[in-house]
Order: C-alpha cells, then sequence, then structure tokens
C-alpha cells in the first residue's frame, strides 16, 4: 500500500496504489488549491478531469427527483474525484463542494483512464473503490426510502462525525446550520429543526449555534436504525 502522497483514511483509490503507481499518477497531474465553499464539480458537468484531493475534505451532494439535495458522501484525501466520469465518460453525477481549504491534483481524464487500465493492481484498486462507493449509496438510497426524518438526522450526524474525525480522540460534534442538515436528509428545515429538537430531548445531541455534539453515540446509533 502507498505510504508516500496525501494524509489518506478510509477505503479510497490512492491509499491501494503501490508508492510506485502513488508516484505516476502524481506526475500526472498539476497542484491546485480551493477555499472553502468553493464548488469543485457540479451535477451535470463535463467529464473534463479528476481531481484527487491531497489535503482537506468536501462533501458530494445530488438531487432526488422531486429536487430535494442529499449529501452522499464526506471526501477524504486520497479519494479521486470525477473518476467515474472519467472512466465512463458521463456526467459527473454528483456537486462536490469544499468543506474547508482543499488543494487536489488535477488530472486529464483520458491520461487518468490510462493510468487506471495501466496494470490490474491499478484495475482493481479502482473496482474495489467503486465498490465501496456503491454499498454507500445503496444504503443511503434505502434510508431515505424507509426512514423517517429523525432517524435520517441521526445518521447523518453519524456519518459526518465519524467522517469528519481526524483522530480517536476528536470530539463528537459537527457544525452545520439546520438548511444544511435539510438538505441532506431531503426534508424542510421545519421538519430537520424538529429531529434535531426531538434528539436533543432525548439527550442523545446537545446544538448551539450550528454546532451540534453528540452526546450518546450508542443511543443516536439506535435511534438512526
Amino acid at each position: 500500500m502507498a505510504q508516500a502522497g496525501p494524509d489518506r483514511a478510509g477505503l479510497d483509490f490512492v491509499s491501494q496504489l503501490h508508492d510506485s503507481e502513488w508516484k505516476l499518477l502524481e506526475s500526472l497531474g498539476t497542484r491546485r488549491r480551493y477555499r472553502a465553499g468553493s464548488t469543485l464539480f457540479h451535477e451535470g458537468d463535463d467529464a473534463d478531469r479528476v481531481m484527487i484531493l491531497l489535503n482537506g475534505r468536501a462533501v458530494a451532494t445530488s438531487y432526488t427527483w422531486d429536487g430535494q439535495e442529499i449529501m452522499l458522501e464526506v471526501l477524504h484525501p486520497g479519494h479521486a474525484v470525477g473518476a467515474v466520469s472519467a472512466i465512463d465518460g458521463g456526467a459527473h453525477s454528483a456537486t462536490v463542494i469544499a468543506l474547508g481549504d482543499v488543494e487536489a491534483l488535477i488530472i486529464n481524464p483520458i491520461a487518468f483512464r490510462d493510468f487506471v487500465c495501466s496494470a490490474p493492481s491499478i484495475a482493481l484498486a479502482f473496482m474495489r473503490t467503486l465498490s465501496s462507493l456503491f454499498r454507500t449509496a445503496n444504503r443511503k438510497r434505502v434510508a431515505l426510502g424507509t426512514s423517517d426524518v429523525t432517524s435520517r438526522v441521526a445518521g447523518v450526524l453519524l456519518d459526518l462525525a465519524e467522517q469528519l474525525r481526524t483522530s480517536p480522540d476528536d470530539t463528537t460534534s459537527v457544525r452545520l446550520s439546520q438548511q444544511e442538515l435539510a438538505r441532506w436528509v431531503s426534508a424542510s428545515r421545519e421538519a430537520a429543526g424538529k429531529a434535531l429538537q426531538d434528539l436533543r430531548r432525548q439527550g442523545l445531541v446537545e446544538y448551539t449555534r450550528g454546532l451540534v455534539t453528540i452526546v450518546d453515540p450508542g443511543g443516536l446509533a439506535a435511534r438512526a436504525r
């Protein structure tokens, strides 16, 4: 597994590469920085580049058939953003926004596709990444169709707390507005706010000025089911 390159966490594409493969991939691109809140891709954009996150995190969102925005995934260093579109030539399937300042490696989509096809080990790493994305998307789709708003809010808070944690000792707090929370659980702002208040009354979370602190992770996980 590659140890050089960006700080990586979770099942992402780059963390599965050998050092020599990572160095080759790195040589194909140029580095660029984005400020917090910048949109890296818009859903429906043409596949004109692949972005390897080097530092910072971003969030991928998409829209349901009735126009509701939902959170798909928090992307960490090592993720290859826009890789699927580079492979199949289709438009980007999500909007990606920088959660903080981000540094990324920008790679031509054709060059990225050739890289993936250049060795079986690289192709296998890419397929593992796709499998992980599929499992995550399937789980969220099922939750969206079968869970009430409070359960979805609990699940999103747990997901965000886990994905934004940089070490096991980090406090389990998430900073987001009720409007952002509403978009990510495909609900109205009022419904998301009521769900958050319900969780607070149950002693599962605290909420102060846009900062949600998870008080009882086990209880919140039970409510998310």
